[in-house]
């Protein structure tokens, strides 16, 4: 809580200096094996991606500054081989306290899912709307189908305390579809529901279906100041340091070449801070819940009680 309460502290100055990060995101791979209307990195945004070895240094400069949440991310990171290989040496060997997995779901199997669980906290599952629509936006039929079959599967592990996350990326395709995702996070007994909202959908509008969901917290979009760049760190699969999602073609650092707080706090990184607090048209199109001051000290002080 007090890296937290620091970072606040830095945000609220302007600072342009950080102090270290809480969160990483680690893009393990660019590969994908959907073809999703709203994402690139399918088309080979980059053109290689870090080995074993190289994402094994990368974890352990990571637990050097203490990272309290590693959210594994791509692309589909089990279109990696060696994913659970690196799930395991995050959790067991360097004790990260929470490790996530963001995944669209289709690859996870009876075999698989138990390795995973065993070193994860919680699972990032991507549902963009029920049957056709789900299959319409993700660019493969069939998608929506096997994401049912392999939530049903995970659900058989979850006993030892596997959170379960939807993921809805809202956009102009499915926005009438919000209420049939709730429904299916309440028949998966998901524990957050969180909406990306990439829609022209009314601040207002967010708020009230958000004040209206039963299922544990859900988040919208809130655009009214960033503290990510204070907290969250993210990593390409290069092994670069990038902004974030959204200023991912600006590299600020190479954490294969570079301590992380060299790296999170380099030159290039100091000028992003101040450029987006003077205001980035690119900002704009953020569709990443709990920015605010509020939203990420409410998450902080969540954390501590988890981790």
């Amino acid at each position: 809580m007090i890296r937290s309460l620091k970072a606040a502290w830095k945000y609220l100055r302007h600072s342009k200096e950080a102090p270290e990060p809480l969160v990483a995101y680690f893009m393990i791979t660019n590969k994908c094996n959907l073809r999703c209307k709203m994402c690139n990195y399918w088309k080979g945004l980059y053109p290689k991606e870090v080995s074993t070895c190289e994402a094994k240094l990368i974890l352990d400069k990571l637990a050097d500054v203490n990272i309290q949440i590693l959210s594994v991310t791509g692309g589909e990171p089990l279109m990696r081989r060696d994913i659970s290989e690196l799930l395991d040496y995050a959790k067991h060997t360097l004790k990260i306290p929470y490790v996530r997995l963001q995944t669209n779901a289709t690859l996870l199997t009876k075999n698989l899912i138990p390795d995973l669980a065993d070193c994860l906290d919680d699972v990032w599952i991507s549902v963009d709307g029920v049957g056709t629509m789900h299959d319409y936006i993700r660019g493969v039929q069939g998608t929506f189908a096997k994401v049912e079959q392999n939530i049903h599967l995970l659900n058989m592990v979850r006993e030892n305390g596997l959170n379960l996350i939807v993921n809805m990326v809202v956009t102009n395709y499915n926005r009438d579809q919000k209420n049939m995702v709730k429904q299916l996070a309440v028949d998966w007994h998901a524990d957050h529901l969180f909406y990306h909202d990439v829609a022209n959908v009314k601040a207002e509008e967010s708020r009230q279906f958000s004040s209206e969901m039963n299922v544990g917290n859900v988040y919208y979009p809130d655009r009214r100041g960033c503290l990510i760049l204070y907290s969250n760190l993210m990593i390409n699969p290069l092994g670069e340091l990038i902004p974030c999602g959204i200023l991912d073609k600006l590299v600020v650092g190479n954490l294969l070449e570079q301590p992380v707080m060299e790296a999170w706090n380099s030159q290039e990184m100091r000028l992003i801070r101040k450029k987006v607090w003077r205001g980035l048209l690119a900002c704009k199109q953020c569709c990443v819940p709990n920015t605010t001051l509020r939203s990420r000290l409410d998450d902080w002080f969540n954390l501590s009680r988890l981790v």
